[in-house]
């Protein structure tokens, strides 16, 4: 594929949760426009980076433990939260249409995950 000409911004998209129920997936999508979409902690390999350095010279860098990458951004919201409707409060908090929902990694721990 060709490099694109146009410059990419991140105003006027959407940003969409889902959980990993089986056939039909519980999604909540927030109208983001704000443009602040802010990922942190990619790595080559996940991995954090060390430095060793030698009075001052750097002599390797090295992989050392495993890097978790942390996401934000802002969302306009038009609505907190109810029992029925897939609202994005409901995703974050498990509650709702989503207290059913099933964890991304529900077989690696008992934290819900998206």
């Amino acid at each position: 594929m060709a490099h694109s000409a146009i410059a990419k911004n991140f105003r006027d998209g959407i940003i969409t949760l889902t959980d990993a129920t089986p056939v039909t997936p519980l999604v909540a999508t927030a109208i983001y426009e704000d443009g602040d979409f802010k990922l942190d902690g990619l790595t080559q390999g996940l991995k954090e980076h060390a430095n060793y350095e030698d009075r001052g010279v750097r002599l390797s860098t090295r992989k050392t433990k495993s890097a978790f990458p942390t996401f934000s951004f802002s969302a306009i919201m038009t609505d907190l939260a109810d029992n029925t409707d897939k609202h994005i409060v409901n995703a974050a908090l498990k509650t709702g249409a989503f207290s059913a929902g099933v964890s991304t990694t529900a077989a690696k721990g008992d934290v819900w995950t998206m």
